[in-house]
């Protein structure tokens, strides 16, 4: 988000930082002789990506919910040695995933 930027002139400085649902440490641009550019390193963003909302457990198999960005979805799914089962669930914009279930029963 570089809106802070708007109508810079030569000596003036702001700061760009990433727009949600994106992450990464803000930076400071500065406008000199004519260009806009970073006064260290530029703005790096990244997708966020989810890391909460899912079943804890040994009952569970999350391993296809790492690394999932905003709006995706993945299947979290019982662990070996229990009943199968799976559930949908899906990136939040808050970092965190949304779904519940499944039952997972171990069997006998």
């Amino acid at each position: 988000d570089s809106s802070e930027c708007q109508d810079m002139v030569g000596g003036d400085a702001c700061v760009v930082r990433c727009g949600h649902p994106y992450v990464g440490d803000e930076q400071v641009y500065a406008c000199a002789d004519g260009a806009f550019a970073p006064a260290d390193a530029a703005v790096e963003c990244a997708e966020l990506t989810c890391d909460g909302g899912l079943p804890a457990g040994a009952a569970y198999s999350t391993g296809a919910c790492e690394d999932v960005t905003v709006d995706g979805t993945c299947i979290v799914s019982c662990a070996e040695g229990y009943v199968a089962a799976s559930a949908l669930y899906t990136c939040g914009d808050d970092g965190n995933f949304s779904g519940s279930g499944p039952a997972c029963e171990r069997l006998l």
